[in-house]
């Protein structure tokens, strides 16, 4: 985690690519692969997603062990899955313009060479 956040302000202080939308597109990445990260570090045990009303008192003790209370860690799930399908949106989205542009490009140049 530490790992992507020193290439997200690698990224934000360096322009590494040549134009400026690949550069905005390459920061929006590395931005939410820190996301989609930190929402992976919530499935670990060390996260507090207890809800402590619904747990006895007698089972608050040190001694015991607290188990997670799934709706938070269901939530978690959610965030990350949604967050998760704008970046792949984002992304396609991009590459689908790029690949029409291309092909009417393309085809733009054989329609004038049939032309003649």
């Amino acid at each position: 985690m530490l790992f992507n956040l020193i290439i997200l302000i690698y990224t934000g202080y360096n322009y590494p690519l040549v134009g400026r939308d690949s550069n905005k597109l390459e920061f929006f990445n590395e931005l939410f692969v820190c996301f989609i990260t930190f929402c992976m570090t919530c499935f670990t045990p060390w996260v507090l997603g207890y809800n402590i009303n619904l747990i006895p008192e007698k089972y608050l003790s040190p001694v015991k062990e607290l188990q997670p209370y799934e709706p938070i860690h269901e939530s978690y799930g959610h965030m990350m899955n949604a967050l998760m399908f704008y970046y792949l949106y984002i992304n396609l989205s991009v590459i689908f313009y790029h690949t029409i542009r291309s092909l009417k490009l393309i085809f733009i140049k054989y329609f004038r060479l049939c032309r003649r």
